[in-house]
């Protein structure tokens, strides 16, 4: 069974926030609200969805979990984080919610999340790929062929290392990971446009020479 992806690019730094559904079902998750802003709502009044199962987060950075709290509120997901980002969901500095300049509002997570970790969702699996180097508790989310990669692999490119808990060689494994994976996967990165890992493991310098 595939599933139904819906993007939405939110916020101050434009994160992609996806809406995955599986047709002819009730499942439905988000990944990534960086906003609860009122296109967010709109668009899940239009795909008729009353109840989230989970809110997926790739990592703990402001623009990709500031709407997450307020969404749980309405929508009922719980919301999914690796336990090596979890503090950073209460901490301003680690989540650069500082540049805001904005009331600071933490966030508690519900399910907390290790590698190779599964998640059932409806006749699908989440698993969870550990890929730290943007921020140690970086995850991929893999749904059948679709990998929701935040923002540790983008088109061309890779995930910046420079932020507080970045690593270069953490991220230089992570890329070997993600090599690894079958060619055929579609990947939603957390910015910018989505992509395809055959043509990333071709072309993308962070991952070709790998």
């Amino acid at each position: 069974m595939s599933i139904s992806v819906n993007t939405l690019p939110l916020g101050l730094m434009r994160a992609n926030c996806y809406i995955v559904t599986i047709p002819g079902t009730d499942c439905a998750l988000v990944v990534d609200p960086g906003e609860y802003s009122q296109k967010l709502r709109d668009r899940l009044k239009e795909l008729g969805i009353k109840k989230l199962e989970y809110i997926l987060l790739t990592h703990a950075h402001f623009d990709h979990m500031t709407g997450a709290d307020a969404l749980r509120s309405d929508y009922c997901g719980k919301i999914v984080i690796h336990a090596s980002d979890e503090a950073y969901l209460a901490d301003e500095n680690a989540s650069l919610s500082c540049i805001l300049r904005k009331p600071f509002v933490p966030i508690s997570a519900d399910i907390v999340v290790a590698d190779s970790d599964s998640l059932d969702f409806g006749p699908e699996k989440i698993k969870v790929i550990h890929t730290p180097g943007h921020t140690p508790g970086s995850v991929c989310y893999l749904i059948g062929d679709n990998l929701f990669s935040g923002d540790t692999l983008f088109r061309l490119m890779a995930g910046r290392t420079d932020f507080p808990g970045g690593s270069e060689t953490q991220m230089t494994e992570s890329m070997k990971k993600l090599k690894s994976l079958p060619d055929h996967l579609k990947v939603y990165p957390g910015h910018d446009s989505a992509t395809e890992l055959a043509f990333e493991k071709k072309k993308n310098p962070f991952m070709k020479g790998l």
